[in-house]
């Protein structure tokens, strides 16, 4: 009987072993922008066990809630970006049994408070008798089109969004023994918004 009484506990040992859950936890959506004006977006966390939520010392955004236990909806708060530069970032969630940690990176990504395109050579020109091209890298803050004063002249690709995007400009074939000024325009879809 007391062989029996072992052989149970030890059956009992195991198969509460064999139900244990390792910790594990995502954030969704993720990475995500927010605008440069500061707003508050939702996240959902699941998570097996108890969680906790870091953005980093002197960070000025808020989580709300920053801890829980389990799955939740949470709110965090993004302030203004007064920079012209985007911002990123980082907040840290942590999930944990006491014996394991679990965690999970939420990237946030702000656009700057003022928009601006940039295009800058990127190689050598490439000039042949029949033509003459080059590359550019376009660097926006928003969505972008691109158009030039010349009939002909190809620009690929001749739109874009917020990043930046490598543009090959092909210039039309120069027929005359004239130098023909070739104007580029990167446009701001946004009517408000920057050229270059």
């Amino acid at each position: 009987m007391k062989k029996l009484f072992l052989l149970l506990i030890a059956v009992l040992m195991v198969s509460l072993s064999a139900c244990h859950k390792d910790p594990s936890i995502t954030i969704t959506p993720n990475p995500v922008n927010a605008e440069a004006a500061g707003e508050t977006l939702q996240f959902q966390v699941l998570s097996t066990y108890a969680w906790t939520a870091n953005p980093g010392d002197g960070s000025p955004i808020t989580v709300q809630p920053s801890s829980g236990l389990g799955d939740a909806t949470i709110s965090v708060i993004v302030p203004e970006n007064p920079q012209s530069t985007p911002t990123t970032y980082k907040i840290t969630f942590t999930s944990t049994d006491d014996k394991t940690i679990a965690t999970e990176t939420l990237e946030i990504v702000q656009l700057p408070s003022a928009s601006s395109i940039t295009a800058a050579l990127s190689g050598e020109m490439n000039i042949t008798g029949e033509s003459c091209s080059f590359k550019t890298i376009v660097t926006a803050t928003e969505d972008w089109t691109a158009t030039s004063d010349i009939e002909g002249d190809v620009i690929s690709p001749n739109s874009g969004t917020y990043g930046q995007t490598e543009v090959t400009v092909t210039f039309a074939m120069n027929k005359t023994n004239e130098e023909i000024p070739h104007i580029l325009s990167f446009r701001s879809n946004n009517p408000d918004g920057a050229y270059d």
